[in-house]
C-alpha cells in the first residue's frame, strides 16, 4: 500500500510518464490510506487504521536501523505499544528477506537484541 504514494499518474508527466525514485512515497501515501480506511472501507476502527498507516509508512525502519545505521530512537518516536512494535518487527524482517538474503540473515541475528531494547523502553502495560 505504500506505493499508492507514488501517484497520481499526472505527477509523472514531466518525466514522460516514467516514475522517478521517490523515497518519500510511503509518507505521501498516509493521507490517501487514512482516507480510504476511514471513509471508504466499512468497519475499520481508528486504532486499526493507525496501525496500518504505521506499517505502511515505516515498513523499512527495522532494516534501516539494523543495516543502514538509522537511529533506533526513531522507532520509539512512532511506536506506542508492544503490539505495534511486534507487528513492525515482523514486517521489517519480511521486507528485508524480500530484498537480500545475506542482509536478511544479519537482520535475523540482530533482531532479538533490538526487540528486547525497544520493548524495555516502551511504557509498562503495553506488552503484547
Amino acid at each position: 500500500l505504500h506505493d499508492i504514494g507514488k501517484g497520481p499518474k499526472g505527477r509523472w508527466v514531466k518525466s514522460g510518464g516514467k516514475q522517478l525514485v521517490d523515497p518519500a512515497h510511503p509518507l505521501r501515501s498516509v493521507e490517501m490510506l487514512k482516507r480510504v480506511l476511514t471513509e471508504e472501507v466499512a468497519g475499520v476502527d481508528d486504532a486499526s487504521a493507525r496501525a496500518l498507516c504505521l506499517l505502511v509508512c515505516y515498513h523499512d525502519i527495522v532494516g534501516d536501523v539494523l543495516g543502514s545505521d538509522r537511529d533506533e530512537e526513531q522507532i520509539l518516536d512512532v511506536v506506542t505499544t508492544a503490539r505495534e512494535w511486534e507487528m513492525l518487527l515482523v514486517l521489517g524482517k519480511a521486507d528485508v528477506a524480500a530484498i537480500n538474503q545475506t542482509w536478511s540473515l544479519n537482520v535475523q541475528m540482530s533482531a532479538p537484541a533490538l526487540r528486547t531494547r525497544i520493548l524495555s523502553r516502551l511504557s509498562p502495560g503495553s506488552t503484547p
